[in-house]
């Protein structure tokens, strides 16, 4: 699975457009012309926005998301409300939508019907401390099966003058589902159970969520992926992004299960010899006993037949005796 289209409303200060994605697409352009913006905006759907697990780029004369310069630090929030050095393209309240179309790589693996990851944010201005700050309202998360979403799926002309308007947040998983059948759509509250089934799907076609422990290492590496990372050194770069941490506290609790498992299989197969060697003890004891009974019998077949043939003798004397 790959990404095949990007569709954006309502975030930062892009333009509410589908961007087209190649099997190899590279972003470029000048500072401020939205090249992490738009890598945030896939970021969100690839992690939901779960704490932890993400972290938007720093922009241009950011050093890190708290901020620099007087400028607006990027949030959830403060994209959806459209913020761009301290000001606001939406200043009042906003809906904004996120959505990644995915399909099959031609010739690297077998056709699949395309699905669709879209994540929908409400926000307005609330007051944090002395200040207004971009706040999250509302946040929905929903997986569209078999469909290939489109920008004027998120729109409707249901608003005054029969003009299209965005659907909002809280409406928009009944109106996809009035669109696209119930069951093609599953909407997610917990953050986790929606990045389940994401990487569920992109790890096999038939959708089949995977364990929370392998949602939230794909995350994370997705997002360590994506992430603004200054590089000091080639050493430093091989060292973090390329070479697997090593992890030492989980290779000692590997040796000392695997010293255990070994006594206990040590222990175990000493077990069995001792009953081995007991069964070979009964075995020869049997066999003894068995000829031993044989020899028996036949010394009893012997002298019953002794005993029988002294009677005929007896027999016969006596009848002679009788005769003369």
């Amino acid at each position: 699975m790959r990404i095949d289209r990007v569709i954006i409303i309502n975030w930062g200060t892009l333009p509410n457009r589908e961007y087209a994605m190649g099997p190899l697409t590279l972003f470029t352009g000048g500072n401020g012309t939205g090249k992490t913006t738009l890598a945030d905006a896939i970021q969100t759907v690839m992690t939901a926005a779960r704490d932890t697990f993400y972290k938007f780029n720093p922009g241009q004369d950011e050093s890190s998301q708290r901020g620099r310069y007087g400028k607006v630090p990027r949030t959830l929030a403060s994209y959806v409300l459209g913020a761009d050095r301290n000001k606001l393209a939406r200043p009042t309240s906003a809906h904004g939508y996120v959505a990644l179309v995915f399909r099959t790589t031609a010739g690297v693996e077998a056709d699949g019907d395309p699905f669709t990851a879209l994540i929908g944010v409400s926000a307005d201005l609330g007051t944090d401390g002395k200040r207004r700050a971009p706040r999250t309202i509302d946040q929905v998360n929903l997986i569209l099966t078999g469909v290939a979403l489109k920008q004027g799926d998120l729109v409707t002309d249901e608003g005054a003058g029969r003009q299209d308007r965005i659907v909002p947040v809280e409406k928009i998983e009944n109106h996809l589902k009035v669109r696209f059948g119930s069951r093609a759509v599953r909407g997610f509250r917990d953050k986790i159970g929606y990045l389940k089934t994401l990487w569920g799907y992109l790890r096999n076609c038939n959708g089949m969520a995977i364990s929370e422990l392998e949602a939230a290492q794909a995350t994370r590496t997705w997002s360590r992926l994506m992430a603004h990372s200054p590089i000091g050194s080639i050493n430093d770069f091989v060292r973090h992004e390329i070479l697997e941490r090593r992890d030492v506290a989980g290779d000692l609790d590997h040796m000392i299960q695997s010293v255990q498992t070994f006594n206990q299989l040590k222990q175990q197969a000493a077990e069995l010899e001792a009953r081995i060697e007991t069964l070979r003890r009964i075995e020869q004891y049997g066999t003894q006993i068995e000829r031993g009974y044989r020899a028996l019998v036949e010394k009893r077949l012997l002298l019953a037949e002794v005993e029988r043939f002294e009677l005929e003798r007896r027999r016969e004397q006596a009848q002679e005796r009788i005769e003369t």
